[in-house]
């Protein structure tokens, strides 16, 4: 069942500005369809929940999955997602696999989590995943291939897996985190706070200081909605290389 929003029914200014930014970005990539089931992956942090509280307001097909790292017993988390939508927990030994991991530790955690994401989603023969990758994530993830992986590359808004068996969709995609922050303040979002040694030093974490150093040293201009929306605007005459892909 597809539910059009009403957006004056909604709580506030801001959650109307974030529905109106994620219909946008639904409608500008053609993210799902109306008779599309949707399994929308939560790490229990704001993103994934401001994306599962969104579409819950929107489309009522919706599947929520989270990947358990570590014992949890935050009954209001579970209750909170089991409000939204039908929601369930897969249980994994990510953390101890990836222990003696000490190269890249964040991305095999992230590939692993993807990996049983994907095999529930075969399981339910459900072929749209969501994530709630922001425009934040965008910008650091584009930095981060430039300077760690000699790619100009990024997250795609919707991005095919397996000979299109599979399709990522990322509906946040136009929106800054610093308004999820602030709608996660606003709704009193349940928090999980999943054990990993490695959260504090993560090159995603880096990169943010960067970006923000760079804001702080330039006030009068929006270094994140350049670089974003640089983009859009690649001057294929100026680059001293044609554009290939490797092998």
């Amino acid at each position: 069942m597809f539910n059009k929003c009403d957006l004056t029914k909604t709580n506030s200014k801001l959650e109307k500005r974030l529905l109106k930014a994620m219909e946008e970005a639904i409608g500008r990539w053609n993210m799902f369809s109306e008779n599309e089931r949707i399994i929308v992956g939560i790490s229990g942090g704001k993103d994934s929940l401001t994306l599962l509280t969104l579409l819950s307001k929107k489309y009522k097909n919706l599947l929520a999955v989270h990947v358990q790292l570590s014992p949890e017993n935050d009954v209001s988390f579970k209750k909170y997602c089991e409000n939204l939508t039908e929601f369930y927990i897969i249980k994994s030994n990510i953390l101890s696999d990836i222990q003696d991991q000490k190269k890249n530790p964040c991305f095999l955690c992230s590939r692993k989590r993807r990996k049983l994401i994907l095999e529930f989603a075969e399981q339910e023969n459900i072929r749209k995943i969501a994530f709630g990758h922001h425009r934040d994530d965008v910008i650091e993830t584009l930095l981060m291939n430039i300077i760690y992986s000699r790619e100009i590359s990024t997250m795609l808004p919707l991005q095919e897996l397996f000979s299109g068996r599979f399709e990522i969709i990322r509906p946040l995609y136009l929106i800054e985190e610093a308004l999820i922050q602030k709608y996660a303040l606003e709704q009193k979002f349940p928090n999980i706070k999943q054990a990993c040694e490695f959260e504090s030093v993560t090159k995603r974490k880096y990169m943010r200081k960067v970006i923000n150093s760079l804001q702080n040293d330039h006030p009068n201009i929006n270094i994140k909605n350049n670089i974003f929306h640089s983009l859009k605007f690649i001057k294929k005459d100026f680059l001293p290389f044609p554009i290939f892909t490797e092998k």
